[in-house]
């Protein structure tokens, strides 16, 4: 007699909430965990720095790989916006950083930063930090989860 197949039904559909589906299956937002994988999460951040540019919004485009291989990018563009959301009540740049399909360029006109998550989910360290001259944010994650909520500073 044949072994009885398991059922499939909706017990076995899983949902991944937040970043969870990037973490566990980070390839197929940036199609690969190597070094291809390091530069497609690299050339993200680089490109919300060109988009600065090409609005006529920065000048300046500083992007350094460092002897470990880790990597810097800084531009003195607007930012992602640091003051708090008015619906999610969390300071913009948290938002951006923590929630998919979260940004700017949905309305047109703004930053780039629907990819931001993504790249904030993917590396094992990094540092975000955001703002102008009055405000400034700074956000941290190591392994999973943020090390430290985005804070505002007064310059």
């Amino acid at each position: 007699m044949a072994q009885k197949k398991n059922s499939y039904n909706a017990a076995q559909i899983k949902v991944l909430k937040g970043l969870e589906g990037v973490r566990r299956r980070p390839a197929m937002y940036i199609g690969s965990t190597g070094k291809l994988g390091l530069h497609h999460i690299l050339f993200e951040v680089v490109d919300n720095s060109i988009d600065e540019a090409f609005a006529d919004e920065c000048d300046r485009i500083d992007v350094v790989i460092m002897a470990d291989g880790s990597a810097s990018v800084a531009d003195n563009g607007r930012g992602i916006p640091v003051d708090k959301h008015p619906i999610e009540k969390r300071p913009a740049l948290e938002v951006v950083m923590t929630t998919l399909h979260a940004g700017g360029k949905f309305e047109g006109g703004a930053i780039r930063c629907p990819a931001a998550c993504t790249v904030w989910a993917c590396p094992v360290r990094m540092r975000s930090r955001s703002g102008s001259r009055s405000k400034c944010a700074a956000m941290e994650r190591s392994t999973i989860r943020p090390t430290s909520a985005a804070s505002r500073k007064t310059r």
